[in-house]
């Protein structure tokens, strides 16, 4: 037999406010081991840019990249017109968010998921050094509980079975792993 395997201290996710399947089982067994999360595609491909606009063809980036030809779907550059409204919605509530800090849509996206509690960082991809710099530009800041709470409630995804099934038979039990917890900065 060989060495006994090594018990990880992050594993690497999809996690943005268009992605969050994750939290249905992922996120719980990472909190109840006390392992973190490095998240990847924060911006789900470019979706959460605010370059996408509802009712539009993107021309650009990964996300119109996709609009050109579809069988270039993937999971993290998604097809424009598959996109939820409940999404579009989410970078309304964003863009006006973001008013509020002088913040782009794109970083308050991944200021939501840096301060995710299960989070430890966040891998952020850039075409040009402008947006690198624009994706860096958030720790200087946070969002307040209420405007987290703003971003989980319109990015929430709808509990299907069996996550429907467990909450409702386990309504009277209490796992602090299943919370939602915010880090403030």
């Amino acid at each position: 037999m060989g060495p006994p395997l090594k018990k990880p201290e992050r594993i690497k996710q999809q996690y943005s406010l268009a992605s969050r399947e994750s939290e249905f089982e992922a996120f719980q067994v990472c909190k109840n081991e006390g392992i973190g999360v490095l998240p990847w595609s924060p911006l789900k491909g470019g979706l959460l840019t605010g370059k996408v606009k509802r009712g539009e063809k993107p021309t650009e980036g990964r996300v119109g990249w996709v609009a050109s030809d579809e069988s270039r779907k993937m999971q993290s550059h998604p097809v424009w017109h598959e996109t939820p409204d409940r999404v579009f919605d989410v970078i309304d509530l964003a863009e006006k968010i973001g008013k509020k800090y002088d913040r782009s849509i794109a970083q308050v996206a991944i200021r939501w998921v840096l301060q995710r509690d299960v989070t430890t960082s966040v891998i952020i991809g850039a075409r040009t050094l402008e947006q690198l710099d624009q994706n860096m530009a958030v720790n200087d800041w946070s969002l307040t509980a209420d405007e987290m709470k703003q971003l989980d409630d319109a990015s929430a995804l709808d509990v299907n079975y069996p996550y429907l099934t467990i909450n409702l038979f386990n309504a009277d039990r209490v796992n602090g792993c299943t919370n939602d917890y915010y880090v403030a900065f």
